[in-house]
């Protein structure tokens, strides 16, 4: 991609600037946008910006890429978490939350993995452009899947 190591770190803090102002931002959004549709449209904008690398791959388009996906993420995390617990009984919401994270730290290294062959083998561009296919169908599954409608069926009083 043609960024010197010395760019990581800012792009990182770049990162750290959206992530708060995801925090931020997200209760006002959700106040705005029913949370069914924020959070898949938060998880779909991720998901195309794994292309920025691929289509600008200079250290402005990846930095703007990054402060948008601190934000868009920290938003999803809000939104989900809070949707977590409000359809999950108390009594379950640790092992759920517990199963969650095993679930998704726990493939974070098979992900790495995966990447780092399909890079190696096919570069770079194949492996961004693999992942946002990827997480792109996922996306496009929880959305014809999940809805405000349903979500509200399965609340807890």
């Amino acid at each position: 991609m043609g960024l010197e190591p010395q760019q990581f770190p800012l792009l990182l803090a770049v990162l750290a600037v959206g992530a708060v102002t995801g925090a931020v931002v997200a209760e006002p959004l959700v106040r705005r946008i029913p949370e069914v549709p924020l959070l898949v449209g938060c998880w779909a904008v991720n998901s195309g910006l794994l292309l920025v690398p691929v289509l600008l791959p200079t250290a402005p388009a990846i930095g703007a890429a990054f402060l948008v996906v601190g934000l868009t993420n920290m938003v999803g995390n809000v939104v989900g978490r809070t949707l977590r617990q409000r359809l999950v009984p108390t009594d379950r919401l640790g092992r759920v939350g517990g199963a969650s994270g095993m679930i998704g730290y726990g493939l974070m290294p098979l992900g790495a993995l995966t990447g780092r062959v399909v890079g190696e083998i096919w570069g770079l561009p194949v492996a961004f452009v693999g992942a946002a296919a990827v997480s792109l169908a996922t996306v496009g599954y929880v959305a014809t899947a999940a809805s405000t409608t349903l979500v509200r069926a399965h609340e807890i009083a």
